[in-house]
Protein backbone atom coordinates (compact mmCIF):
# COMPACT_ATOMS: atom_id res chain seq x y z
CA UNK A 1 0.00 0.00 0.00
CA UNK A 2 1.24 3.19 -0.89
CA UNK A 3 2.61 5.96 1.78
CA UNK A 4 -0.23 8.47 1.94
CA UNK A 5 0.61 10.27 4.72
CA UNK A 6 3.93 11.19 2.56
CA UNK A 7 3.96 14.94 1.62
CA UNK A 8 6.41 16.81 -0.75
CA UNK A 9 8.34 19.70 -0.30
CA UNK A 10 7.88 22.73 -3.07
CA UNK A 11 10.15 22.64 -5.64
CA UNK A 12 12.21 26.18 -7.20
CA UNK A 13 13.47 25.73 -10.76
CA UNK A 14 15.70 29.01 -11.18
CA UNK A 15 14.68 29.43 -15.49
CA UNK A 16 17.85 29.90 -17.79
CA UNK A 17 15.73 32.13 -19.67
CA UNK A 18 13.42 34.10 -16.89
CA UNK A 19 9.61 34.26 -18.24
CA UNK A 20 8.30 37.91 -18.75
CA UNK A 21 4.30 38.11 -18.48
CA UNK A 22 1.97 40.76 -17.71
CA UNK A 23 4.51 43.13 -16.57
CA UNK A 24 6.14 40.67 -14.25
CA UNK A 25 9.22 38.62 -14.64
CA UNK A 26 9.69 35.43 -13.51
CA UNK A 27 13.37 34.08 -13.34
CA UNK A 28 12.37 31.15 -11.11
CA UNK A 29 9.56 29.05 -10.33
CA UNK A 30 7.92 27.29 -7.46
CA UNK A 31 6.29 24.24 -8.34
CA UNK A 32 3.73 22.44 -5.33
CA UNK A 33 2.25 19.03 -5.44
CA UNK A 34 -0.32 18.66 -8.44
CA UNK A 35 -4.02 18.64 -6.88
CA UNK A 36 -7.55 17.24 -8.95
CA UNK A 37 -8.19 20.90 -9.79
CA UNK A 38 -4.75 21.21 -11.82
CA UNK A 39 -5.79 17.56 -13.17
CA UNK A 40 -8.95 18.82 -14.56
CA UNK A 41 -7.91 22.12 -15.84
CA UNK A 42 -5.79 19.99 -17.78
CA UNK A 43 -9.00 18.24 -19.34
CA UNK A 44 -10.35 21.94 -20.50
CA UNK A 45 -7.53 21.99 -22.92
CA UNK A 46 -6.42 20.06 -25.65
CA UNK A 47 -3.18 18.16 -26.85
CA UNK A 48 -0.71 16.53 -24.50
CA UNK A 49 1.45 19.76 -24.61
CA UNK A 50 -1.38 22.13 -23.51
CA UNK A 51 -2.27 19.97 -20.92
CA UNK A 52 1.52 19.78 -19.41
CA UNK A 53 1.28 23.49 -19.56
CA UNK A 54 -2.26 23.39 -17.59
CA UNK A 55 -0.57 21.42 -15.11
CA UNK A 56 2.37 22.94 -14.56
CA UNK A 57 1.00 26.51 -14.73
CA UNK A 58 -1.53 25.31 -11.94
CA UNK A 59 1.59 23.83 -9.31
CA UNK A 60 3.38 27.24 -10.07
CA UNK A 61 0.80 29.51 -9.55
CA UNK A 62 1.15 31.26 -12.84
CA UNK A 63 -1.14 31.73 -15.74
CA UNK A 64 -1.08 29.45 -18.62
CA UNK A 65 0.03 32.32 -20.80
CA UNK A 66 3.22 32.48 -19.07
CA UNK A 67 4.12 29.26 -18.40
CA UNK A 68 3.93 28.96 -22.65
CA UNK A 69 6.81 31.21 -22.54
CA UNK A 70 9.16 28.83 -21.31
CA UNK A 71 12.00 27.99 -23.34
CA UNK A 72 12.21 24.16 -24.60
CA UNK A 73 15.02 23.95 -22.35
CA UNK A 74 13.37 25.08 -19.58
CA UNK A 75 11.01 22.92 -20.18
CA UNK A 76 13.12 19.71 -20.22
CA UNK A 77 14.53 20.91 -16.56
CA UNK A 78 11.25 21.82 -14.84
CA UNK A 79 9.93 18.78 -15.90
CA UNK A 80 12.98 16.46 -15.09
CA UNK A 81 12.95 18.36 -11.06
CA UNK A 82 8.98 18.22 -10.86
CA UNK A 83 7.92 15.32 -12.43
CA UNK A 84 7.33 13.46 -9.07
CA UNK A 85 4.79 16.25 -8.38
CA UNK A 86 3.07 15.29 -10.97
CA UNK A 87 2.17 11.54 -9.83
CA UNK A 88 4.99 10.33 -12.03
CA UNK A 89 7.41 9.22 -9.28
CA UNK A 90 9.38 5.67 -10.48
CA UNK A 91 9.26 3.08 -7.94
CA UNK A 92 11.92 1.87 -6.02
CA UNK A 93 13.76 -1.25 -7.63
CA UNK A 94 15.57 -3.20 -4.71
CA UNK A 95 15.45 -6.61 -6.50
CA UNK A 96 13.42 -7.75 -4.06
CA UNK A 97 9.43 -8.64 -5.57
Amino acid sequence: MPNTTENFDPVIVSLIVPIEHGGTSYPELTFREAELGDLCAADAVSGEMQKTAAILAGMAGVPIQAIRKLKARDLSVVTDKVGHLMGNEKKPTTGAT
